[in-house]
């Protein structure tokens, strides 16, 4: 048992997709690769993998990384109609364990979203090290939250959950934010502290931080509607 067993429809139904800017910044990594390969660690639903393979056609194989069957499943139902020519392989177990499925294997894009949080970092940017070209591209994604966000409903629920663990901001089940000035500049629960990223490698090139806006299921907006209506407790 696990934190998300029984939660792959939901987040299948509910959870928005991955923005198309965030989408086209990821193919522009890909340009000029013959058959990318494309390493999605902490994968839930293929969220990624479901934006990534209409928009890039090339893509020879797609591995996707989770530790939760259920969300494995999901993703392969998704993703079938839109493989074509390209080839999935789906991994149940942490990502931070992941390791060469064959021989000569080397990821060209690593792609981490909304799962950064929940992992030992330093393990899985070791583990992303190991298994990339040269000059692979690793992206980790996140989005904004509750903790950025100032309204009515959001001041109240930090304050029910800061009544109950505390003023400082937890990163997944045994991490913490470094400071609170963190919260100014996280995009949301795929951050983490600084300190937990100083992982470097010559052979990766840096890339700028990126902004995109989401596209929020049209039923999700309505509740995060009705959410804002609700006065604040207390």
């Amino acid at each position: 048992m696990n934190l998300f067993d029984s939660a792959a429809p939901d987040y299948a139904r509910y959870r928005p997709g991955i923005p198309d800017e965030a989408i086209q910044l990821l193919a522009r990594t890909l340009e000029g690769i013959d058959r990318p390969t494309l390493l999605d660690p902490g994968s839930g639903t293929g969220q990624v993998s479901v934006g990534l393979l209409p928009a890039l056609a090339q893509i020879g194989r797609v591995d996707l990384v989770d530790r939760d069957e259920d969300m494995l499943r999901t993703a392969s139902e998704l993703l079938r109609p839109l493989l074509g020519q390209s080839a999935a392989a789906y991994h149940a177990f942490a990502s931070e364990e992941f390791t060469a499925p064959f021989a000569g294997y080397r990821a060209d894009l690593v792609t981490c979203s909304r799962a950064f949080h929940w992992m030992d970092r330093q393990a899985a940017l070791a583990m992303a090290d190991r298994v990339t070209t040269p000059g692979a591209t690793v992206a980790v994604m996140g989005d904004g939250s509750l903790w950025t966000y100032e309204a009515k409903w959001t001041l109240a629920l930090k304050g029910l959950i800061q009544s109950y663990l505390g003023t400082v901001r937890r990163a997944g089940t045994t991490g913490v934010y470094a400071n609170s000035s963190n919260e100014a500049a996280a995009p949301g629960p795929g951050s983490v502290p600084r300190a937990a990223c100083e992982h470097h490698t010559q052979r990766t090139r840096p890339v700028e931080e990126q902004h995109h806006g989401v596209r929020r299921p049209r039923g999700m907006a309505q509740a995060l509607r009705r959410r804002e209506e609700l006065p604040a407790a207390g």
